[in-house]
């Protein structure tokens, strides 16, 4: 939702690379970053069963979609129904698979339910209005240290909005469920790349500048998708030293960016 809110304020303000910027760097944040946190915390997240493996080439496909997408350097809307599209294709594959899904809950009564919806669309309208002043900042850094709006996109506001994430997976390392975080990362990917940037250039074309302004994070997020694929296929065990080199990449992604 973080992603969403800055994806269609920044379409309404007439930023849209603001939109793209932030979501390749969220993608790149949630596999390097996040799921490197994650795995020198837990020290290894096992992968298992053959669903996983086509998954995350559906993932990987669906990551660099955008990016082959906007080689002309436009996201138009026909673009945009595409990206909606290619997410209605994956939620269809995953539905087809559901029965690898499925495990019995006991699920109790929530006295506090009413309670709980009031405060989620409260947050929601916190997202919101926070989402109006990240563009509107996000334009005033970029023209007083004379940068791209789409950089700050990817290093700075990026970071912002994978912060949930980030805190789902020290969480979920904590209560021994590390198969959660992977899902949520996996699902961040997906709707990130998809939905998200789907509508925002659905709401406005995103035109971006020269190609040298994002060419770094697009090979970025290729050679952490192809790990990501290839993880899954070979080994199906990601290691704590794997999660120092993610970390390191992404360290080194940021520095290269700023310079």
């Amino acid at each position: 939702m973080p992603e969403l809110f800055v994806g269609i304020m920044s379409g309404l303000e007439g930023e849209g690379s603001l939109a793209f910027g932030t979501i390749i760097g969220s993608n790149i944040a949630d596999i390097a970053l996040v799921l490197g946190v994650l795995l020198i915390i837990n020290g290894t997240v096992i992968v298992k069963g053959a669903i996983n493996r086509r998954e995350s080439i559906w993932v990987a496909i669906l990551a660099m979609l955008p990016v082959l997408l906007v080689l002309d350097r436009t996201l138009s809307r026909i673009d945009g129904v595409i990206l909606v599209l290619a997410f209605v294709l994956y939620a269809w594959q995953l539905m087809k698979n559901s029965h690898f899904f499925q495990k019995v809950y006991d699920i109790k009564a929530n006295p506090r339910f009413w309670q709980d919806v009031a405060k989620f669309v409260a947050s929601i309208v916190v997202l919101i209005v926070a989402s109006r002043y990240t563009v509107v900042y996000a334009e005033r850094i970029a023209t007083e240290i004379n940068i791209p709006i789409i950089l700050i996109g990817i290093f700075l506001v990026a970071l912002g909005t994978s912060l949930p994430e980030l805190v789902f997976a020290i969480r979920s390392s904590q209560s021994e469920n590390s198969g959660l975080s992977l899902g949520d990362i996996i699902g961040s990917i997906v709707f990130n790349a998809t939905i998200i940037l789907g509508i925002s250039a659905l709401v406005s074309p995103i035109h971006l500048g020269a190609i040298s302004e994002y060419y770094i994070s697009a090979a970025a997020l290729l050679i952490l998708v192809s790990y990501f694929v290839c993880a899954n296929y070979k080994n199906k065990i990601l290691s704590r030293n794997w999660g120092f080199a993610l970390v390191a990449f992404y360290l080194v992604f940021l520095l290269v960016e700023i310079l």
